[in-house]
């Protein structure tokens, strides 16, 4: 099952509205989403997250990325919007705390 092309844009735009959020993309924001902790953890997280910067260095100089921990990824739905919606590349382990890539 698909869903039309003008679906998931309209969604995206309706969500970010009712945030109070402008859609403003930073080309060098990247955003790593970080599962440190639980049953599910990602082995060896920090050098995955060193490599992901290394290859960021070598292919997109001006990237800059961000970690969303356990702390940033409670904060409200507005600040996960706006900081999802100014990302140009969002990196994570398959999971829910991937669902902010609709920003």
């Amino acid at each position: 099952m698909t869903c039309p092309r003008h679906v998931l844009p309209e969604l995206r735009s309706a969500f970010l509205s009712s945030a109070g959020v402008t859609q403003t993309a930073n080309p060098s924001l990247a955003i790593y989403v970080s599962r440190p902790s639980g049953d599910r953890n990602v082995n060896n997280e920090d050098m995955l997250f060193r490599s992901l910067q290394e290859w960021g260095q070598r292919r997109v100089p001006h990237l800059q990325w961000t970690v969303l921990d356990k702390e940033e990824q409670g904060k409200g739905i507005g600040s996960q919007a706006r900081l999802f919606a100014s990302a140009s590349l969002v990196v994570g382990p398959h999971g829910a705390g991937l669902v902010n890539v609709i920003f």
